[in-house]
């Protein structure tokens, strides 16, 4: 085998005979034969942009374990999450050691609630849950699947979750809090055979069972029950194929006891979760084991509930809420090595933080630990970590550290061109920011310098203003930056913090919710009753100097009393919960004119009869929203707008959500009113999840590329938080066109993953250009040659591609062994082009004619399939090779009599060049700088070379091949016989006529024409 580069002078010559670069030379549907490239199939106009997520989980993991579906080992974990990495999973998601990717199948994707366990099974992998549909497709709390399609098991279970999955001397067991499996009944543990589902007896009388092991021959279940089949159990129990016994006298600890979690280490059962006693007298402390005969404890124990055991090579993991373990700190994860506890320490921390560990796995040598927690060994991870024996990392993949939040977001800002984002997260990104964070369009910030000490501030943002030039930064904290005390307000120049601090003191003695200017000054509003050390009522100014109060400011017993501000027509607009402005009786919204308080009353009344959360200035009304139902006596519910002399409901109703369809966040664009909060729907149906936009007559969705709304929920401490829009702003990052971004608590925008902050702008579309349109190829057996492809980005936005190969349609793609291409997959930026090599390799192929296609797919919505035709012409070998070549400049002429010559790539022959009978040639990127004649040739090959006069071939008895060459010439091919194999005369540039007469077999091109100056004639016409 030869490996040749084809030179420069021959790439040159193929863009010269192949014309200008073709965009889409063939056009077809959507490549879903391969796989859409991180997908962007988004909607015409305007979509939500996938940027802010990772690294790791948005949400809990509560189970994870290992299975090869064919490709390899992976790991698996499954909880209450949404998203992982740049993926949306729902609930159950496959790392392979580099990136994470959904369980997708042919109706869907993951599941629709929660996954509490997971288990191997006869060549499947089992998952468990809350879950009511797997993939789209119905699947009572437990489905299968084999690597490709969701289905069920049976029936399934009638109720709760399937908490535990193990197999049995061949069989899968499941259970939970369920009473029937299959439809007959099976108290809170059944087995499945493959076929349908049965009891184990009469089961457990009550409570759940979270844990199952194979120990000793038996099935053990475990959990917080007493009792099976009417016998005291203590939370611990055996089956042995007929009927249920005790492990001694079980775990104890008063009502509250349970066992989470099993395992087998060297020959004995480890029990663990919330007891502090096995048997009647032994102390264990959370976690203990069984030799078959008697507990004993495993030193002593840990300091609280263990909810997940694991051994990895040779030794104990436990996982849990514990915070000490054998008395050694270790933080929710310890290793048992047989004699005595220990942590899992790295260079920058131990254990992790956050609520508590869920689930451990080993994986390729390392073990997983996953749960409610954001850093491990202090180092931001979310949710899911890697352990290696000395050090801990994230489980990041190829998208890197990652840009997400993982936390509520609260406020937004527009600075210094530059988008602020307040709240309640301590990281952006793998970034330490501290509840503060710069987003530049491309990457994260904090607001201070890490060298310099701490930034940000020590708690939660509620509120952000631009005033002055300054960003003003509300919530609740006590300090900014490294340590200085501001009292839940402070002021960031671009540079550096200071305090906003009058002669009686620094700040405000409570959080504040909102931030406005007017007349001039900072005006803030919250839950403080002082501010700069002098009374002031949840209302006050700031001058530049000191702290002033707004008259009586606003009263009344709330834990939020101001919750928005905004000028409007003169007056400064107050809102939130309070009963009273100014001493006088003004219900939730009031004015102040700068001397005094009035209230925003109409014919039919004054004020809401709920809290205010958000106002907006749009149209020439002010529109306020929050959670009321009526507005100025007249019925409005969570929307209401005033015209200056009186309140108005919305012609359409913003509704459903998870507890009242509140609305927390307004924005006026040119485009409409946009509202963000707690409300799924809109005009009696129209599902919009928590952001709409009114354009005057109706709501519609913020929707694209793959969903409408947000989803999912986020908060720091592994909580539960209601998916919900706080905060809205208008930002575009340097020559983008402006957009809409949303806030809050979310996972998820559009069907792209976003954690807690969205962009919502005009969709910048790739437009993709591949060239060369078609491929050409002659080259001799048992070569290997590389030429180039290029695919260009003439669009806006990032175009993702791969390249795949196909015999004959890109519908039905198939591995060629002559054909490959390297990379074969990519992402472009606007105006930057990539070069594909494409190989040819011709090892073992006959010669012959063959033809291929490069597909080509993409995420340009015009042109989502580019099909590059492939035409390869095998020569025949020349009898006996070269037995002569020239090299470099040969003064011409030059006769053949006997053999084959070979012109190597870049000789010239400064003359004519004759071929006799029995002779042969071989050209290859030559120049011949004179008329070519050969008669009664054996062979003739000439590629991608330069003739100077005219070429005739006649009476030949062997192979001929004219390809990819320059004739400055007529070219004639005359009476030749050339056996099976026709003459080739294929993609040559002709200044001149090419005419073939008498030739046996007739010449063909291969689907590749010629361009002659002078025409085609005879058995050449239209070639």
């Amino acid at each position: 085998m030869r490996r040749t580069q084809a030179p420069l002078i021959i790439g040159a010559l193929l863009l010269l005979l192949l014309g200008a670069p073709v965009a889409g030379a063939a056009v077809g549907g959507p490549a879903d034969w391969r796989g859409e490239p991180s997908a962007l199939r988004h909607s015409a106009g305007f979509a939500w942009e996938r940027t802010f997520f990772g690294p790791g989980l948005d949400d809990n993991v509560l189970a994870a374990t290992v299975w090869d579906d064919g490709s390899g080992p992976a790991l698996y974990v499954g909880g209450l999450f949404l998203t992982a990495g740049d993926e949306v999973v729902n609930r159950i998601a496959r790392w392979d050691g580099t990136d994470w990717s959904p369980l997708t199948g042919p109706s869907g994707t993951g599941v629709d609630a929660q996954v509490h366990s997971l288990a191997v099974h006869d060549g499947d992998l089992i998952v468990g849950g809350s879950f009511l549909t797997a993939g789209g497709v119905p699947a009572n709390r437990i489905a299968r699947w084999d690597g490709q399609e969701w289905s069920p098991l049976g029936s399934g279970m009638d109720r709760s979750q399937v908490r535990a999955l193990t197999t049995h001397q061949g069989d899968l067991y499941a259970a939970g809090a369920f009473t029937e499996a299959g439809g007959v009944p099976a108290n809170r543990v059944a087995r499945w055979d493959g076929q349908q589902w049965s009891p184990l007896g009469p089961g457990v009388d009550s409570g759940t069972v979270f844990a199952l092991a194979e120990f000793g021959g038996d099935l053990v279940a475990a959990g917080n029950f007493r009792q099976v089949g009417g016998v005291g159990m203590n939370r611990i129990a055996r089956w042995d194929g007929q009927q249920w016994s005790p492990l001694g006298n079980g775990l104890l600890g008063g009502l509250t006891a349970s066992v989470n979690a099993l395992a087998q280490l060297d020959g004995e059962l480890v029990a663990a979760g919330s007891f502090p006693q096995a048997g009647a007298e032994v102390i264990v402390n959370n976690v203990a084991r069984w030799d078959g005969t008697d507990w004993s404890p495993l030193g002593t124990g840990v300091s609280g509930t263990v909810h997940a055991l694991a051994v990895h090579q040779g030794e104990l993991f436990a996982g849990g809420a514990f915070t000490q373990a054998g008395g050694v700190p270790v933080d929710r994860v310890a290793r048992w090595d047989g004699t005595g506890w220990a942590p899992l320490a790295g260079p920058s921390g131990t254990g992790v933080d956050g609520n508590s560990v869920r689930a451990l796995a080993g994986f390729a040598g390392e073990l997983v630990v996953a749960g409610a927690f954001q850093q491990a060994g202090g180092l931001l991870v979310n949710r899911v970590a890697r352990w290696d024996g000395t050090g801990w990392a994230p489980l990041a993949g190829s998208t890197g550290p990652g840009t997400g939040l993982a936390g509520e977001v609260h406020a937004l800002a527009a600075y210094q061109g530059d988008l602020i984002v307040g709240g309640e997260f301590r990281h952006a990104g793998g970034l330490r920011v501290n509840h503060l964070a710069r987003w530049d369009g491309t990457g994260w910030s904090p607001l201070g310098s890490p060298a310099a000490g701490p930034v940000g501030v020590d708690d939660v943002v509620w509120s952000l203003a631009v005033h002055d030039g300054d960003l003003i930064v509300g919530g609740q904290f006590t300090h900014a930056g490294d340590g200085l005390v501001v009292n839940n307000v402070a002021r960031w120049d671009g540079t550096g913090w200071s305090a906003l601090a009058g002669p009686a003191g620094t700040g405000v003695n409570a959080s504040v919710r909102a931030l406005a200017s007017f007349q001039g000054a900072l005006v803030a509003g919250g839950q403080f009753t002082e501010a700069g050390g002098a009374p002031a009522s949840r209302v006050a100014s700031w001058d530049g100097a000191g702290w002033a109060p707004l008259g009586a400011g606003v009263g009344g017993i709330s834990a939020i009393p101001v919750q928005a501000i905004v000028e409007y027509e003169g007056l400064l607009v107050v809102a939130g919960t309070f009963p009273e402005a100014g001493g006088q009786p003004m219900s939730n919204v009031a004015g102040w004119d700068g001397q005094a308080w009035s209230p925003l009353a109409g014919p039919a009344g004054a004020g809401t009869d709920n809290r205010v959360q958000a106002l907006a200035v749009h149209g020439g009304e002010l529109v306020a929203g929050g959670g009321f139902t009526e507005a100025g006596g007249v019925a409005a519910r969570w929307l209401a707008r005033w015209d200056g002399t009186g309140w108005s409901a919305f012609d359409a109703e913003l509704a459903g959500g998870c507890c009242s369809p509140w609305v927390r966040s307004l924005l006026s664009t040119p485009d409409g009113l946009v509202a963000g909060g707690v409300f799924t729907e809109a005009d009696g149906g129209v599902v919009v999840n928590h952001i709409a936009r009114w354009d005057g007559a109706a709501w519609s969705p913020l929707a694209g590329p793959a969903g409408t709304g947000v989803g999912g929920g986020i908060r720091p401490d592994g909580g539960a938080a209601a998916t919900s829009v706080w905060a809205l702003a208008s930002w575009a990052p340097d020559g983008a066109p402006d957009g809409a971004v949303a806030g809050g608590s979310f996972a998820e925008a559009g069907g792209v993953p976003d954690w807690g902050l969205a962009r919502y702008a005009p969709v910048r579309v790739p437009a993709i250009v591949v060239t060369p349109g078609s491929l050409p190829i002659e080259q001799a057996p048992d070569e290997v040659t590389e030429r180039p492809v290029t695919i260009a980005n003439a669009g806006d936005g990032a175009l993702d591609w791969r390249v795949a190969e196909a015999a004959e349609s890109c519908q039905s793609p198939a591995d060629l062994p002559w054909l490959g291409a390297a990379p074969d997959e990519g992402q472009t930026a606007p105006g930057a082009s990539t070069e594909v090599t494409v190989t040819v390799d011709t090892t073992d192929v006959a010669p012959g004619g063959y033809s291929a296609r490069l597909c080509v797919s993409s995420n340009d919505p015009s042109t989502p399939l580019v099909e590059v035709p492939v035409s390869l012409t095998v020569t025949e070998p020349p009898p006996g090779g070269c037995d002569a070549t020239i090299t470099g400049v040969h003064p011409g002429p030059v006769t053949v009599t006997d053999g084959v010559t070979c012109l190597a790539a870049g000789a010239q022959v400064l003359g004519e060049f004759n071929v006799l009978a029995g002779a042969g040639l071989v050209a290859t990127a030559a120049v011949i700088q004179g008329p070519l004649t050969a008669i009664g040739a054996a062979s003739i090959t000439v590629t991608f070379s330069q003739v100077t006069g005219p070429v005739l071939v006649t009476s030949g008895s062997g192979p001929i091949s004219l390809f990819g060459s320059q004739v400055t010439g007529s070219v004639s091919l005359v009476g030749n016989v050339t056996g099976e194999t026709p003459a080739a005369v294929s993609g040559n540039t002709i200044i001149g006529s090419l005419s073939c007469v008498g030739n046996q077999p007739p010449p063909t091109d291969h689907g590749l024409p010629n361009t002659a100056t002078g025409g085609t004639f005879g058995q050449c016409a239209g070639m």
